[in-house]
């Protein structure tokens, strides 16, 4: 009898405790977290950087992407004209233009980042940073440049990619992202994959 009631013990337990195990070991935005449009649009206009570049800015065009998304709502994703050290992400809603997520801070680098590279496709969001760890204007590559990949627009998972500018493909509606480097010819400087991360 007793016996019986261990196994039985045993068995519940292992039923109560299988799915708080099922989510564990999967990292960054594969929680499926939802966006919440509560924000007015933040990032910066297009027109507000056009004359932004100087000697210690990005150029207006290497700091800010928009991109519309399978949704129908548009990311944008930006450098912060004033912390270069930190890349920016907000999106709005497909059936509300006018409601925006709130900013997510979805990077900072340790001097600075002066390029985005942006791919979408299904819920995935890829992101390549050009980005310094230290003498973002004079070193000439970027020598601690950032994979980043959400597909919540909420978490991010990321992936360190050294001297390189990444800029990302999304492939197999959103199930795979391929960072190509742009500094060496062209090589995989790292690839994403839905349920495996980086």
């Amino acid at each position: 009898m007793t016996q019986r009631l261990v196994v039985h013990a045993l068995t519940t337990l292992a039923l109560l405790v299988t799915p708080v195990l099922a989510g564990c070991g999967e990292s960054g935005s594969e929680g499926g977290s939802a966006p919440s449009y509560t924000s007015e649009r933040v990032a910066p206009l297009p027109s507000e950087l056009s004359d932004a570049s100087s000697d210690t800015t990005p150029s207006p065009d290497d700091a800010l992407v928009e991109i519309e998304m399978d949704s129908g709502g548009t990311a944008a994703v930006w450098i912060d004209p004033q912390d270069i050290r930190r890349v920016y992400v907000q999106a709005s809603d497909p059936a509300d233009p006018d409601a925006w997520t709130e900013p997510v801070l979805a990077h900072e680098a340790g001097d600075g980042c002066l390029t985005l590279d942006v791919d979408t496709a299904g819920e995935t969001l890829a992101i390549g940073a050009g980005c310094y760890a230290d003498d973002a204007f004079i070193q000439q590559a970027p020598e601690s440049s950032v994979a980043l990949v959400s597909t919540d627009l909420v978490s991010w998972e990321s992936d360190e990619v050294g001297e390189s500018i990444p800029v990302p493909e999304v492939v197999d509606d959103g199930d795979r992202v391929l960072f190509r480097n742009q500094v060496y010819d062209d090589r995989l400087d790292t690839e994403w994959e839905r349920g495996e991360g980086f």
